[in-house]
């Protein structure tokens, strides 16, 4: 029934299937309930273990603690790369700041409200990728790419958190979507202007600037005429978000935001083949087959149509990009979902248009298949691996009690002090440690000379330094997995041969420990 609501091309973009007529308004009715219903799941799918397993029940990840604790210094006048190591742009910080300021909250209802805050996001970024794919190619490609990116369970587990995803790809979904249907210089710049602030949230948000130029590469002139004003007012952009924390420190600005990403060691899936597959379907196969056929569609009338530029130019960039970095993980491919989400839910239109005009029966089968992969996308992308994290309970008031206001405190995960209400902190001449992994590869920069992995990096004087003089000073320090990989076993046993241990140890895998002099007894 949805597919002969197929809404016909829009100016300057020619169909991958069949043009048919605009949808009946009843039509119309169905589209938008079920493109509601895909809403509401990503509601479900995201909110859902905050409220069922808390906020801090939830397990957490290093990145959400990196970028929380980065911007509430900030929020109290603490610059970014003036004041401590932080290897991305600003972007991000600035909204967090914000939040942390006008609503007054403390380190952990902070951490709490960036998350309330990612769920949002997230069912924005389900919308507008819906939203983006049913003005290409009609509701079915519509509803489908809602549902596809809101059950995608890379993006279901970052939108649960203060990752630079969420609002990474709703500031470069923007910009492409209004590059698409940009005409003339006013809208260029808008577009262009959107774009650059998703740069300013991370590099690689520069593909879609790329894929927005592509858009304007067509067989019209005047067309290719627009592509400057987009790479100029992207530029101008981008330095007016990062002047107002760059301005103070530009020189480790470059050196943390740039030199550092061109000179970080691998870590993360290093198999060239591995990582190719963890790209494109490990986790989301349905989704990933899809938006391959998705990209031969758009192959098809690549010369004409704006938009199978614009998504084509994407999708082939951001995997190239995840197949030539030196570092990737899985969670990575919630960049990566924006332009699968559309291009999958194309494929789904133009196979259900296909089928339903052929037969019924090709209608329940598509049908049938269709729910059978969202459902199971849901279920063990987003439900099936979440258990309760309880490890911080049993050390959280022992933190808090010990770490008074203005002292050291190192955790090597902000996460933890920020769950006990206290950031990661130095003195009148330490800086605060906000990001230990950062902190000790940008020290291990010094060394002068590449490294096969993270770990060699590590184990090198110049990232060692940077946590000596903590270790040495601060009255409590939390170790767990993460720092005793990081600082290996010869430099663990020196940190905690003048420290006693926090806590109860048998029922925490996160060891926190205080300078004995410092203990209480």
């Amino acid at each position: 029934m949805l597919a002969d609501a197929q809404l016909s091309r829009s100016e300057g973009s020619t169909p991958v299937g069949p043009t048919v007529v605009a949808p009946s308004g009843r039509l119309f009715i169905v589209a938008a309930l079920l493109f509601t219903l895909a809403l509401v799941v990503a509601v479900i799918l995201r909110a859902g273990p905050l409220v069922s397993l808390g906020i801090w029940g939830t397990p957490v990840d290093y990145d959400e603690g990196v970028y929380s604790a980065a911007a509430q210094w900030l929020s109290r006048g603490v610059l970014p790369y003036r004041d401590f190591v932080f290897v991305h742009p600003p972007g991000w910080l600035y909204p967090l700041a914000a939040l942390t300021r006008l609503l007054a909250l403390e380190p952990a209802g902070a951490f709490a409200a960036s998350r309330v805050l990612a769920v949002i996001l997230g069912v924005v970024n389900s919308a507008v990728v819906g939203g983006l794919a049913w003005r290409w190619r009609g509701p079915v490609a519509g509803v489908f790419a809602a549902a596809f990116y809101a059950v995608y369970p890379d993006v279901v587990r970052v939108e649960r958190g203060p990752f630079l995803e969420p609002l990474l790809n709703l500031v470069c979904l923007t910009g492409l979507g209004l590059a698409l249907r940009a005409r003339t210089r006013k809208a260029t710049w808008l577009a262009g202007a959107v774009l650059g602030y998703g740069i300013a949230i991370k590099l690689t948000g520069g593909v879609f600037l790329l894929a927005a130029l592509a858009v304007f590469w067509g067989q019209e002139r005047h067309e290719r005429r627009l592509m400057p004003h987009v790479a100029v007012a992207a530029a101008i952009a981008w330095l007016i978000c990062v002047a107002p924390v760059a301005g103070a420190a530009p020189v480790a600005f470059l050196r943390e935001v740039f030199v550092f990403q061109l000179w970080r060691p691998p870590d993360g899936t290093s198999r060239f083949l591995t990582r190719l597959s963890e790209t494109l379907f490990i986790g989301h196969e349905v989704i990933g087959v899809l938006a391959i056929v998705g990209v031969c569609l758009a192959l098809r009338v690549w010369r004409h149509d704006r938009d199978a530029r614009g998504w084509g130019v994407a999708f082939a960039l951001i995997v190239a990009l995840f197949l030539k970095s030196s570092s990737y993980w899985s969670q990575y491919n919630a960049f990566l979902a924006t332009v699968q989400g559309v291009l999958a839910g194309v494929a789904t239109a133009t196979g259900f248009n296909w089928l339903v005009r052929r037969s019924f029966t090709g209608r329940v089968w598509v049908a049938v298949a269709a729910l059978s992969a969202v459902t199971l996308a849901a279920y063990w992308g987003a439900f099936s691996p979440l258990a309760k994290d309880d490890s911080l309970d049993s050390l959280r008031a022992s933190i808090a009690s010990r770490v008074a206001p203005g002292e050291c405190f190192l955790p090597f995960e902000p996460a933890w002090g920020i769950a006990a209400n206290v950031l990661p902190s130095g003195d009148r001449e330490l800086p605060p440690v906000v990001d230990p992994y950062g902190a000790m590869l940008v020290g291990a920069m010094s060394e002068g000379r590449r490294f096969s992995d993270v770990t060699e990096a590590f184990r090198t004087p110049g990232a060692q330094q940077v946590i000596a003089h903590h270790a040495a000073r601060c009255p409590v320090i939390v170790l767990g997995w993460r720092g005793r990989y990081q600082l290996g076993e010869e430099a663990v046993a020196k940190v905690i041969a003048r420290r006693v241990l926090m806590g109860p140890q048998a029922r925490s895998a996160i060891d926190a420990w205080a300078l004995k002099d410092a203990a209480t007894p």
